[in-house]
């Protein structure tokens, strides 16, 4: 007679047994301190550590010149008198612009001014070149009709 074979439902909980196990025993293999037992006479107390690096684990290093590249020169000199050039462009359009703020600002308070009710240059102006030209008119002996 052959075994009976188990249950699905069986077969599913050992398979979840197995997976369980198999994960927890990666898991401590991983998580397990592989360091050394330590050793009392190499322990220190934190009143012992030192607050800044010890000088004597500085490294030396040594300045050692190297020949630019073929076109490094050629490049650098490219570089530079775009920089120069750019920065003279720079400072014209500085100037530029600088003069279209100020002459912005004169043309607004010029105009504020002219549309103000109670200014009197602009009326002034207005009833001089009216009598102007009526005097020039009469001058001509101009009829109107």
């Amino acid at each position: 007679m052959p075994a009976e074979e188990p249950s699905l439902t069986e077969r599913i909980s050992d398979t979840s047994k197995k997976a369980t196990n198999a994960i927890a025993g990666w898991w401590n293999r991983v998580t397990a301190d592989n360091r050394p037992p330590p050793n009392p006479e190499n322990l220190v107390s934190i009143k012992q550590l030192p607050i800044y690096p010890e000088d004597a684990n500085q490294k030396q290093y040594k300045f050692v010149m190297e020949e630019p590249l073929p076109l490094q020169r050629e490049f650098s000199t490219v570089r530079e008198a775009l920089v120069t050039q750019y920065d003279r462009l720079t400072g014209r359009f500085r100037t530029v612009d600088k003069t279209v703020q100020k002459s912005k600002e004169m043309v607004t308070k010029t105009k504020t001014y002219l549309d103000d009710e109670w200014t009197v240059l602009p009326k002034a102006a207005a009833i001089t070149v009216g009598g102007m030209a009526g005097f020039v008119l009469g001058l001509k002996r101009l009829e109107f009709e």
